[in-house]
């Protein structure tokens, strides 16, 4: 039977109700102080253990004599809210439709043999980002000449079609940024918009008069496939995958300083409405793209 390494047991004292899979939602008075701190040590414990196997993986690599040719990505799909104040907004996991920092960012570490090494680059990134970046490799290697022959089909591969952006320049420092902002959101829900400046979040339904006009909105004013997504909407089984959780969004758009408030916890948007305005505008122009693709 496996046992747990007792190194990596940040809360071994903790003597109350089992937490290892937190009810996901708000809060509010579900949790003890005790609690949200064992489930915070629950997840430190997690981290710890990712990263003493992905550190044995790495070592792998090299004694397979691996490591001078293979290209590495460490990315995740998700964050993960944790609790009260400026460390989740009040929610605990990933409780949608909720585009809050605590849980759309998460690392995007690329390692390319020769190229960058220990390097942290401030441009944005996405998850969409990883196939071009893996074919744009590939390519480069067939450029220098070294890939074996039976790779060559790569030419037939491309990215050109893709949303996502290849990070390599960023890589080899042929560029300082291959984003200007970054989008997340939830279907039929939320858009949010992420640039060096602001945060901003668009809650669709607050400008339709229902989710049926949202909808055909957001991805195809002729109505085509708009029936079966807004009875899914409008039904509660959509959310029903997420416990107690409610189909509820804020009234008003969300717009937060990144550089004064990283936790995004003071919305600015009555203050700065032209920034909301601007960034709504870029939201909408980048949708509308992706439709066309």
């Amino acid at each position: 039977m496996w046992e747990p390494d007792r190194d990596y047991l940040y809360d071994s004292g903790f003597k109350g109700k089992d937490q290892i899979v937190p009810i996901p939602g708000p809060i509010d008075d579900r949790f003890t102080e005790e609690e949200l701190h064992h489930i915070r040590m629950l997840y430190a414990e997690k981290v710890t253990l990712v990263d003493k196997w992905v550190g044995n993986l790495l070592n792998r690599v090299r004694e397979l004599g691996f490591w001078d040719n293979t290209m590495i990505i460490l990315t995740s799909d998700h964050g993960q809210p944790l609790g009260n104040g400026e460390h989740g907004h009040g929610l605990m996991r990933k409780f949608r439709p909720w585009p809050y920092e605590e849980l759309v960012h998460v690392p995007f570490i690329a390692r390319v043999p020769g190229e960058g090494e220990g390097k942290r680059v401030k441009s944005f990134t996405q998850s969409c980002d990883v196939g071009p970046t893996v074919l744009d490799w590939v390519g480069h290697l067939e450029k220098k000449g070294g890939i074996q022959e039976g790779f060559k089909a790569r030419s037939t591969l491309t990215a050109n079609d893709m949303t996502g952006k290849s990070v390599l320049p960023l890589v080899t420092g042929e560029k300082e940024k291959v984003r200007d902002f970054a989008i997340t959101g939830y279907y039929g829900f939320s858009w949010s918009l992420i640039d060096d400046d602001y945060s901003y979040v668009h809650w669709l339904p607050n400008e339709c008069d229902s989710t049926e006009d949202a909808l055909k909105r957001v991805y195809d004013s002729s109505g085509h496939a708009a029936g079966e997504a807004t009875r899914d909407l409008q039904s509660d089984d959509m959310w029903t995958c997420t416990p107690h959780a409610d189909v509820t969004i804020p009234d008003k758009d969300e717009l937060y300083d990144r550089r004064t408030d990283p936790f995004q916890l003071k919305n600015i948007i009555e203050s700065k409405p032209e920034e909301a305005k601007e960034r709504l505008k870029r939201l909408k122009l980048f949708i509308g793209e992706l439709r066309t693709l």
